[in-house]
């Protein structure tokens, strides 16, 4: 159960149905509402969309049961990936019941959903059979922030790294030393720090170059920063449709993957970036340290810290080469069977209780 969609858990959605499908598992997916976009649904997985009217309660806080729901919301494994509207109402009394937390920081995001899902955290999640975190960063929200003290499996995401390679050509390759984002253009990914940053390297490398792959509300803000730090010819955004089959091809372009997002339970990008051989910028806060630390494949540097980020871009990225078999080695060990294979774990062990 999740938002089966082009986002971080729509991915880690459709790669766990595809390989559960592959290991014969029965497989049915419950998406909240049609808007979403289904793409590469696995062969032999059933998609469901709950009704309007469950849409609908979003308004009043509550989750009106459909016909829909009552006639799809079965089987011996209910994997729930974290829609606050559908927790309250989960089975749990029957078991079976997985949560598999994604993150939801109300410090970070204090809009109306993220705050009504974190209340249903905090009320729900020690009911489930078994929770999963994508990292030990968010394992510790779950603890500290939500006071969750049932037992937590931290499996990370997964990466394909048979599409996202270091054999792809450098095919939009602009500016030396070259950087890249890929994500939102909203306000926790703190991309305004990134222009700022290649600002302060353009200094000393006149032609580096920042790429921005994403849509969001803060689209025309970006742009005026861009205009009035004299920009153009040092950042693009890029907020048009890009494929997953284009997407390497952008991280293949750039000499080190780069954010300064004020949070993140995990970032499925930095797997990208390092399944290419790229290595990461990223900041001292959210999941970065962890994975940066066990990878060896780059540089954390001090969140906030426009200067530090710079001086951290330009040294990383004049080594780059470097971190190129580290990376890669690491994302090796955190491919979608990998992380199917220790969901599967999950799963065994909440079968037997």
């Amino acid at each position: 159960m999740g938002f089966f969609e082009e986002s971080g858990i729509g991915n880690i959605v459709k790669n766990l149905c595809s390989n559960l499908v592959a290991k014969n598992y029965s497989v049915s997916v419950g998406v909240l509402a049609q808007k979403y976009v289904l793409t590469d649904i696995p062969v032999g997985c059933k998609v469901f969309y709950f009704t309007k009217h469950v849409t609908l309660s979003r308004l009043f806080g509550g989750l009106a049961l459909s016909q829909d729901w009552q006639s799809n919301i079965k089987g011996d494994i209910i994997h729930h990936h974290q829609g606050s509207l559908i927790m309250r109402k989960l089975p749990f009394e029957n078991g079976g019941v997985i949560l598999h937390y994604h993150g939801a920081n109300p410090r970070f995001e204090e809009n109306a959903k993220v705050m009504y899902e974190a209340r249903q955290i905090r009320r729900h999640a020690s009911k489930a059979a078994a929770i999963i975190t994508v990292s030990q960063f968010a394992k510790r929200e779950l603890q500290e922030l939500f006071n969750v003290r049932s037992e937590i499996d931290v499996i990370y995401p997964g990466v394909d790294t048979e599409s996202f390679t270091t054999e792809l050509p450098a095919k939009y390759r602009r500016g030396t030393p070259s950087f890249l984002f890929v994500g939102a253009l909203v306000k926790k990914k703190a991309i305004n720090r990134l222009l700022d940053a290649i600002a302060t390297v353009r200094k000393e490398n006149p032609d580096a170059f920042l790429r921005v792959i994403g849509t969001g509300p803060r689209f025309y803000e970006l742009r005026d920063q861009i205009r009035r730090l004299d920009l153009e010819r040092n950042t693009e955004i890029v907020t048009s449709w890009v494929s997953r089959r284009e997407l390497p091809l952008y991280y293949a372009s750039c000499d080190a993957y780069v954010s300064a997002s004020v949070w993140e339970s995990f970032g499925l990008p930095v797997l990208e970036a390092m399944a290419c051989g790229k290595p990461v910028v990223g900041p001292s806060v959210g999941s970065y340290p962890e994975i940066i630390s066990e990878s060896s494949a780059g540089a954390v540097y001090e969140s906030q810290n426009v200067e530090d980020l710079a001086k951290t871009m330009t040294k990383i990225a004049s080594h780059a080469e470097e971190y190129k078999t580290k990376a890669r080695d690491y994302a090796l060990k955190h491919t979608w069977r990998n992380m199917t294979d220790e969901i599967e774990k999950v799963y065994r062990k909440v079968s037997q209780v």
